[in-house]
């Protein structure tokens, strides 16, 4: 994803050629793998020396790029939604519970409550993404650039496999950060860059459709 130095729709500020399973590819045929970063330490809560130990990781982590390769780690924050804790806390009732309270009124209770504290003290949620791609002229697609487009998509899948076996290195060097990562589907992709580009209209997407996901980020 490319953003132009001046102001223009939105169509003009992205350059996504295709949204594919674990992929972003740009319209010069660049293959940009994408995962989701889960894990790490909690910077409230860690002390001194797990903090710095943490810092100097995540340096070591960036130091084992080799040349061409490229890491980009993005942070997206949304507004935190407590219905997962609300609902595992109504499956945990017992139906057959002889306090009517017990049953009904708690859980509204404390569905109300925070919803509300979340809503009013503004709680977010953070999300984090790692971007992984190669920068290498040798690796441009010339049957891409040449209407060649058997040619240009056996290039495509080969250069995909290639940055998705580069990014291992990379990968594995991020786990004495205690960072998991895990690849995207496309759907999923969909919506974390339809959040980003319009937070206030974000849609709900289909994952029986990913193919056309780039078509309705442009339009």
């Amino acid at each position: 994803m490319k953003i132009k130095d001046r102001a223009g729709s939105i169509q003009d500020l992205i350059n996504i050629s295709a949204i594919t399973d674990g992929f972003i590819i740009d319209e010069q045929g660049a293959s940009i793998a994408v995962y989701e970063l889960k894990g790490g330490i909690n910077s409230m809560t860690a002390d001194d020396n797990a903090l710095t130990a943490a810092i100097d990781n995540i340096k070591n982590a960036f130091n084992t790029l080799k040349p061409g390769e490229e890491a980009q780690i993005i942070l997206q924050s949304l507004r935190y939604d407590p219905s997962p804790l609300t609902d595992a806390y109504k499956n945990n009732i017992d139906t057959r519970h002889s306090v009517e309270e017990y049953r009904t009124f708690y859980p509204e209770y404390l569905e109300n409550y925070l919803h509300g504290f979340c809503r009013e003290n503004r709680v977010l949620d953070f999300k984090f993404y790692l971007l992984f791609s190669l920068n290498r002229s040798d690796m441009m697609l010339k049957n891409f650039f040449s209407g060649r487009k058997k040619e240009a998509k056996k290039d495509i899948t080969t250069l995909m496999r290639e940055v998705s076996l580069r990014s291992r290195g990379f990968l594995g060097a991020l786990k004495p950060c205690g960072i998991d990562s895990f690849s995207m589907p496309a759907v999923d992709i969909q919506r974390m860059l339809e959040t980003a580009l319009n937070p206030s209209g974000a849609r709900e997407f289909s994952a029986n459709k990913p193919d056309n996901s780039f078509h309705s980020l442009k339009s």
